[in-house]
């Protein structure tokens, strides 16, 4: 039977000109987006820690929040097309029934990771643990309802709205330390049906990893 949903091995988009344009963008590139932004929301905070107390303004926050929230949503992304390119690669466990019965995205990214590599039960766990909390941060980010919650303490010692806490440099880390163990992980550890895969993007995982040194 023929996925109606499916997409071409080779799916282009016409670009300006008549030039063609990969309809997803490559995986490296949103990574590499993820990692600059993080590089950004902690220069953000750095600016806010070096100012004086009366020169610390809602700019400086909003700076700091905006590059996390790009870095956090950026690394869903970049797991979301990683479980894609996964995906032609190995078989993931079925999935039968109702849409509502199908995997959110943080369990098919999980799946996707953890059937693609060398595996062992605390680092599924880690996984599990850790994309259901970026999934959900991202979800937030993307279906936010206007909820009025009672602010709470910034670091560097003013009262801030909880979004802002929540696009923290401290939280692009978390999630850009999930983004980069997961590729390592892939890069190092590889089943034999990812093996070609593997090798052929380690390259830009080596390029990732040594840009965020």
């Amino acid at each position: 039977m023929t996925n109606v949903n499916a997409r071409p091995a080779n799916h282009h988009i016409p670009g300006p000109g008549g030039a063609d344009l990969d309809a997803d963008p490559p995986v490296d590139l949103v990574d590499r987006v993820a990692i600059q932004h993080e590089a950004m929301a902690k220069a953000a905070r750095q600016e806010l820690e070096q100012a004086a107390p009366e020169n610390r303004d809602g700019y400086m926050l909003q700076n700091e929040a905006d590059a996390a929230l790009v870095a956090i949503c950026a690394t869903a992304f970049a797991l979301e097309a990683l479980t894609r390119e996964l995906d032609d690669l190995i078989t993931l466990p079925g999935h039968v029934g109702s849409v509502a019965a199908q995997p959110t995205a943080s369990r098919q990214a999980r799946l996707g990771a953890t059937e693609a590599v060398g595996r062992s039960k605390g680092l599924v766990t880690v996984w599990t643990r850790e994309l259901a909390w970026l999934f959900g941060v991202r979800g937030g980010a993307m279906r936010y309802e206007g909820m009025s919650k009672p602010t709470q303490p910034h670091p560097v010692g003013m009262n801030v709205s909880v979004a802002q806490v929540t696009y923290s440099p401290e939280n692009a880390t978390r999630a850009v330390d999930l983004l980069l163990g997961i590729l390592v992980r892939c890069r190092d550890r590889p089943k034999p049906p990812v093996r070609g895969w593997s090798n052929g993007t380690r390259h830009v995982v080596d390029e990732l990893v040594s840009r965020r040194r």
